[in-house]
């Protein structure tokens, strides 16, 4: 379903979208609506994303190398294994985020000032520091 956001700029309904292991590199997806859908393995190298809601979608295994998300929800966003280096997740809500970053902890090492981490090779819920 497509939308009109404030900016003017036409954007995307895929809330609940079934869009796994694909590559979605480099493109502009501005506040284009995630909600729930199963992104598990996607390929968001370098995409841009601000403003996008993710919240509740599944991005286990996604690939978001130097994706922009400043401002994007990604509240109960689930990002087991999810490749986060050199992401700006600069005013984005991450609050209740599922993370577990397991082998790959030099990943996190940018996100590790800004939300609540426990050890590794656990499953946990991260959330902002208050």
């Amino acid at each position: 379903m497509q939308r009109v956001v404030a900016s003017g700029l036409v954007s995307w309904d895929l809330s609940g979208a079934d869009l796994q292991f694909r590559n979605l590199s480099g493109r502009d997806f501005r506040d284009y609506n995630f909600r729930g859908a199963n992104l598990s393995g996607v390929d968001f190298t370098g995409a841009h994303l601000e403003g996008a809601n993710f919240s509740e979608a599944d991005l286990t295994l996604a690939t978001l190398d130097g994706a922009y998300l400043r401002g994007a929800n990604l509240s109960w966003a689930r990002l087991t294994g999810a490749y986060l280096y050199r992401a700006d997740l600069t005013d984005a809500n991450i609050d209740c985020m599922e993370i577990d970053y397991g082998p790959r902890e030099d990943d996190v090492c940018e996100l590790i000032d800004c939300v609540k981490v426990v050890r590794p090779q656990e499953r946990v819920k991260v959330g902002v520091r208050g």
